[in-house]
């Protein structure tokens, strides 16, 4: 899901490990000569926009606005699944992903 012609990074989630991919892939795309003007992140932090429904939905509009043919986007996504109790029983666990 890269791109030379890169103009959104999305990301979201709490994982210890995120913090470091963000950089990675904000490195890899400032290397094709795209600026922090280029990117937009969410993120479950106090820097960034957080990763809510609307705020995705609102992300990956600007992502697509004025995208035309022979443009590369690149979006990526990281997060951490978590369970809850199954409400409806189809579940062996009782736990739905």
């Amino acid at each position: 899901m890269t791109g030379g012609a890169c103009r959104n990074q999305l990301a979201a989630g709490k994982a210890a490990g995120l913090p470091q991919q963000r950089a990675a892939h904000e490195g890899m795309i400032e290397s094709e000569g795209f600026g922090k003007d280029d990117m937009k992140v969410l993120m479950d932090d106090d820097n960034h926009t957080p990763p809510t429904r609307a705020s995705i939905i609102d992300a990956i509009q600007w992502l697509v606005e004025g995208a035309k043919a022979g443009d590369s986007l690149f979006l990526h996504y990281s997060g951490q699944g978590s369970q809850v109790r199954d409400e409806n029983g189809d579940e062996r666990d009782g736990l739905d992903e």
